[in-house]
């Protein structure tokens, strides 16, 4: 039996949210505070038992929206399996339903504590609960949070609460081998200690006062549990003890996962017993190579057990499927989210995965995604960005990737219509003026297709010739009336023109000396041209294609067109590429909608 979808109401930051879970393994990914920890917390939450929901603290949602919607408003979370066993079949028949041979479970509570529970088909809801959680064993590897000393609080430590999970019963369902061994074991101990204590309160009686009556209380075996724990040492090849609290936080990490490891395969013969493991940032404090070793672990594990796993890693994310990857948007004012989406063949699975690399992925932790063509052109839109206030006042959780060329935008584009963020696709002039098949393709999975109207302007802007900026200006206005709104800006050249034709031409002149591409005498020739020639020579030496699309004849290194926007601020030419630029950044950084015409 597995989780195959959730939904969570009025829980914390959560409004509301519906989410399918599609295999054994599920990623949660997203800002910080889009509500990942939320999801998580809710089930752990749903298999805490009625007892341990009552008393679950903070559950109410502090937001406005909770406010608003009064006092009976409930706090639910429903959850659906399936993947059923032939017991499971038998056990639970009055709630299956036939047709999609599942069923679901609802937790509901109310603002002061109540808890009430619902399910599908006629059978009796709380026994069913019951006897559902009763079947589940929960391991809540929460997120790594350390303590001045370099040890927290056991709920809040990774390495320990691993451990109390393992030996200690603190949920419904039956006991695991090593709960039982622990038990057993902390019961002789105990009796042995108590023995010895009331042998010397026996001792000791005719020097106690004749009407004091002596008892002794034990600790928690959860106490006793931590204790022992921060007092282990891990002694190394020079054999030098270093206590567990003292090694590394990224260390006590993989220990926690070594640890889930090696009991879920040793649970995984018990019949009628289902495991969820519920894990928090499992990178945190880990080197890149070791969060890719975690996946695999990840994946050992789902063999034999469901995961549901939180992440802030583009390196996780790059060796998971990309069918298992969720995303969740942040909404301060309450999260009303629904995740399902479409199924992705086999074709589609490996195109998307290819492109979501650990560069890539970054956009799947973004509000919002710019794509561009090259380095230089990411270097130069994050400069206007940085160097405008108002710009830079927008941008918090921004992500501005480098296609690496133009070749393949539509898969780009593919995830993040999968992935939910709102995209800008900016281009050389090139992507209409050569092979149109790659701008086609972007349009199409858009979802605004390019019209007869639209491939025949292409074609005449194609074969127009442009000289000055007036011309340039109007046939890049020309070009972007019908892409603006798809979200794709075109400059009139390249980025490195674009940089060249939006100062005056002193300043740029200035600037091209400063940086030492051209000389006092290179400078003094440029300075007496002008119109077309004064561009096309200033197109050569930074190494633009012009206006026209000519071959480069020296390309300049990348980092010059952003260094140029540094050194010379965003106080661009009126009309100029990098002034419409500005403008289009603005609208796309403001509007959580498509930028208008």
């Amino acid at each position: 039996m597995r989780i195959t979808k959730i939904e969570i109401e009025r829980f914390r930051g959560i409004r509301k949210l519906t989410t399918t879970v599609p295999g054994n393994v599920q990623l949660i990914a997203g800002a910080n505070n889009s509500g990942k920890s939320t999801v998580i917390s809710a089930l752990d939450l749903f298999f805490q038992g009625e007892e341990g929901i009552k008393k679950a603290k903070n559950l109410s949602p502090k937001n406005a929206y909770y406010v608003r919607e009064g006092s009976r408003a409930l706090t639910t979370i429903k959850i659906w399996f399936s993947n059923l066993s032939t017991n499971d079949k038998k056990d639970y028949k009055d709630a299956i339903s036939k047709r999609s041979n599942s069923f679901w479970c609802k937790v509901k509570v109310s603002r002061n504590g109540e808890v009430a529970f619902s399910c599908s088909g006629t059978g009796n809801a709380t026994e069913l609960y019951k006897k559902l959680i009763s079947r589940y064993t929960i391991f809540h590897v929460p997120v790594l949070r350390v303590s001045n000393d370099g040890f927290s609080s056991t709920e809040n430590h990774r390495f320990i609460q691993t451990i109390r999970d393992v030996l200690i019963r603190n949920r419904p369902g039956p006991k695991s081998k090593y709960q039982k061994k622990y038990e057993d074991h902390y019961k002789k101990v105990s009796n042995l200690i108590g023995r010895v204590l009331s042998e010397s309160k026996e001792a000791a009686s005719n020097l106690l006062p004749s009407d004091s009556e002596i008892k002794f209380k034990f600790p928690n075996a959860g106490m006793i549990l931590e204790n022992i724990l921060k007092e282990i040492t891990i002694q190394s090849r020079p054999k030098f003890d270093l206590s567990t609290k003292e090694e590394g936080t990224g260390y006590q990490s993989l220990l926690a996962l070594g640890l889930l490891k090696h009991i879920v395969e040793l649970e995984s013969s018990r019949r009628n017993q289902s495991t969820l493991i519920l894990l928090e940032e499992p990178e945190a404090y880990l080197h890149p190579q070791f969060q890719r070793k975690v996946i695999s672990y990840i994946r050992d594990l789902s063999k034999n057990s469901q995961l549901i796993v939180s992440t802030h890693s583009p390196t996780i994310i790059d060796a998971a499927e990309i069918q298992n990857i969720m995303r969740i948007e942040r909404d301060p004012s309450g999260l009303n989210y629904d995740w399902n989406p479409e199924h992705l063949s086999a074709n589609s699975k490996g195109k998307l995965s290819r492109w979501c690399d650990a560069k890539n992925s970054e956009l799947i932790f973004s509000d919002k995604v710019i794509f561009c063509e090259g380095f230089s052109d990411a270097v130069v839109i994050r400069k206007i960005i940085e160097q405008s206030q108002d710009l830079n006042n927008l941008s918090d959780n921004l992500s501005v990737i480098a296609m690496g060329g133009r070749d393949n935008p539509d898969v780009f584009a593919e995830l993040t219509l999968r992935f939910n963020v709102p995209s800008l696709f900016i281009f050389d002039r090139d992507i209409y003026t050569g092979n149109r098949s790659t701008l086609k393709k972007l349009c199409n999975t858009i979802g605004v297709g390019l019209s007869k109207r639209d491939t025949e302007k292409f074609e005449r802007l194609k074969r127009q010739a442009c000289f000055n900026l007036e011309e340039s200006a109007a046939m890049r206005r020309d070009a972007n009336v019908g892409l603006i709104r798809r979200n794709i800006f075109v400059f009139a050249s390249d980025i490195e023109g674009a940089v060249a034709t939006s100062y005056p031409k002193k300043r740029i002149l200035d600037e091209l000396l400063s940086i030492e591409l051209i000389d006092n005498q290179q400078k003094e020739i440029l300075s007496t041209k002008q119109g077309a020639d004064y561009y096309d020579g200033v197109f050569d030496v930074i190494g633009s294609k012009g206006w026209n699309m000519k071959k480069v004849k020296n390309k300049s290194k990348p980092h010059i067109p952003g260094l140029i926007v540094e050194d010379l601020s965003t106080q661009f030419t009126q009309n100029s590429d990098l002034a419409k630029l500005k403008q289009v950044l603005k609208q796309f950084l403001k509007n959580k909608k498509r930028i208008s015409v």
